[in-house]
């Protein structure tokens, strides 16, 4: 969960459940939210109940695909992914998906506004620019803010982006995302759904 102020107004990309999050809007007497989703996963949508909740006046914008599956309990049904934690517990005996299953409820969200392949807005003072990257789902989408780009599950540092899910697309992967962040430049900076900020030229598995 990524979050910027500006008076009272804030902008929070891929909301988590996280408490912290909640009490930082909060001890900044925010008003407005501002949600972005860079794609429909439930470990990138599951804090939006509850900031909606804290926060009334609230917006949500995503990829219009995005925006289809999480209108429903089916669309954000995240057993898949727990599929993916259970097996991270059975190599190194966590207890992720024990966690994950006692907390998860079902839940359904409403876009306020949507976009196909590509989007410029101004929010809070910021210029945007939203391009669909499909592959690790179908509403999988980048968010630039100048040099910096939000790339959610699309591109990680240290890992190849899962493409294995129903939704996922290796093709699309490969002909479209792939070809734009390549395309970037040099200098850009990746601010991933998980892992530490890191320039794009360190990303491991971009270039092969």
């Amino acid at each position: 969960m990524f979050i910027m102020v500006n008076g009272k107004e804030a902008i929070v990309i891929d909301p988590n459940d996280n408490e912290e999050g909640i009490l930082l809007l909060q001890g900044k007497n925010v008003e407005n939210v501002h949600l972005i989703l860079t794609h429909e996963h439930f470990d990138h949508t599951l804090g939006v109940p509850k900031i909606q909740e804290k926060f009334p006046q609230n917006d949500l914008f995503c990829q219009e695909e995005a925006g289809r599956s999480i209108s429903s309990k089916k669309g954000n049904n995240p057993m898949l992914i727990a599929f993916v934690l259970a097996e991270q517990d059975r190599t190194d005996g966590g207890d992720r998906y024990k966690d994950f299953k006692s907390s998860y409820r079902p839940y359904v969200l409403h876009a306020d506004e949507i976009f196909g392949e590509s989007a410029h807005r101004e929010i809070c003072g910021l210029r945007f620019h939203f391009i669909h990257t499909p592959g690790h789902s179908g509403g999988s989408s980048c968010v630039e803010l100048g040099h910096y780009v939000f790339s959610g599950d699309s591109l990680l540092k240290e890992e190849r982006t899962i493409l294995r899910f129903p939704e996922g697309e290796k093709e699309k992967y490969e002909n479209i995302t792939l070809p734009y962040l390549r395309g970037l430049g040099k200098e850009t900076i990746i601010i991933p759904g998980h892992g530490d900020p890191f320039r794009i030229t360190e990303s491991k598995f971009l270039w092969d």
